[in-house]
């Protein structure tokens, strides 16, 4: 009973494998990175547009030609729902190269299949470059708020008062906390 399911196995996934083939794959598991940012807390249109970028992994053309349309609506929000802190320049243009090649790859209602793959592979790679920008800026961020934790804590721990301790530690962080302004492109 093992073998007879373990070669009904064999030949459904020779057979899966026959027409993917016959469809044509997508090309998108060259182009996407396994490690990185796919997600940013209060910018939901970012994070849905990496889940519908991962699901094209893998995927025949067909099954792309599904998913493609469902990811409009977050690429064309993500520089409404940006969060102020990331408003820098790189990651503002990042958004819209990913915006414009995927108003390019849609425009195109009668490509060819390698013109397809190749408007897909555009978009991902901008989406690459946007990821990569995001997980800068998200470095940045953590290595400011790292060192003015740090100073806080060298200031807390001085031989002062324990109130003067706090007072000095606190003005340390607001110090270098503000070099987080000094991160987004955003005018005040």
């Amino acid at each position: 009973m093992k073998k007879t399911m373990f070669t009904l196995l064999i030949a459904a996934g020779m057979m899966n494998l026959s027409q993917a083939q016959n469809v044509g794959m997508n090309d998108v598991d060259d182009d996407l990175e396994d490690t990185g940012i796919v997600g940013v807390s209060d910018w939901e249109s970012f994070n849905t547009l990496s889940e519908h970028v991962y699901m094209l992994e893998g995927k025949t053309l067909n099954e792309t030609m599904v998913i493609i349309p469902q990811m409009r609506e977050n690429i064309m929000l993500l520089d409404d729902t940006l969060p102020m802190w990331m408003w820098t320049e790189s990651v503002m243009e990042d958004v819209q190269d990913v915006q414009k090649e995927y108003i390019e790859l849609m425009k195109g209602t009668k490509m060819d299949t390698s013109e397809f793959k190749e408007n897909l592979e555009e978009v991902i790679e901008q989406y690459e470059d946007l990821r990569e920008e995001v997980g800068e800026t998200v470095k940045k961020y953590n290595d400011i708020q790292a060192e003015a934790r740090e100073e806080y804590m060298e200031e807390i721990e001085n031989n002062r008062t324990r109130r003067q301790n706090m007072i000095e530690a606190s003005k340390e962080y607001e110090e270098e906390i503000k070099e987080l302004n000094e991160v987004t492109d955003m005018k005040k």
